[in-house]
């Protein structure tokens, strides 16, 4: 351990939206360093293929990779993350699961975020006010065994809210038409403050990453 029991963590992605998400959900007195891929280095590595058959087992499959890819005398625990959208009250194609940029890509050609986000303002416009589900799945690989986390976060799809390209590239499009209520409160998955992520994830998320480093 470093000074102050702090933890060290590669976090397998490059995405900085994912990475403010985990910050904000581990808690601001959190003693956890977090590294992207970038900062080590393994941005511009080729890919992991994510074949499971599952989130879970997708995130399993990334964390073990990139774990393999660190040199030697830089090993730390790999955190990977697999998202999965659902929407249990819609025709099965409109319900990407685990495939969110292959449905985007099918239906509108491309998967750009202009492309997602277009692509829910469609959904959301045939079917106001319909469930979607984001299910955020973790795996965490010590280099001997995996830790896994898996919480799901209901919304509403609203196409209400104004926006701004500033906030369609911002890496999370849909949660500029996804509504929630959280701590009392009904906002945008996109609105959300440090406290409604630390509400959802910190307990979990704590013990995720608890004792590695």
């Amino acid at each position: 351990m470093t000074n102050n029991d702090e933890k060290k963590i590669l976090f397998a992605t490059s995405s900085k939206d994912k990475i403010r998400r985990l910050k904000l959900m581990l808690g601001s007195d959190s003693k956890t360093t977090i590294f992207s891929l970038k900062d080590v280095g393994l941005d511009t590595a080729e890919e992991s293929v994510e074949n499971g058959s599952n989130e879970i087992e997708n995130a399993e499959i990334k964390a073990k990779y990139y774990y393999n890819l660190l040199a030697v005398d830089r090993k730390i625990p790999v955190l990977a993350q697999d998202d999965g959208v659902y929407t249990p009250n819609l025709p099965a194609k409109f319900s990407p699961g685990k495939d969110v940029k292959a449905t985007v890509q099918k239906h509108m050609g491309a998967s750009s975020q202009h492309d997602v986000y277009d692509y829910w303002i469609m959904v959301a416009s045939q079917y106001p006010n319909t469930e979607c589900n984001f299910s955020w799945n973790y795996a965490l690989f010590d280099g001997q065994e995996f830790r896994t986390y898996s919480t799901t976060v209901t919304t509403h799809l609203d196409t209400s809210r104004e926006t701004s390209e500033e906030h369609i590239l911002s890496g999370a499009p849909l949660g500029l038409v996804a509504m929630l209520e959280i701590n009392g409160n009904r906002k945008y998955f996109s609105d959300m403050s440090a406290k409604d992520y630390e509400s959802i994830g910190r307990e979990k998320l704590g013990e995720l990453v608890a004792d590695v480093g």
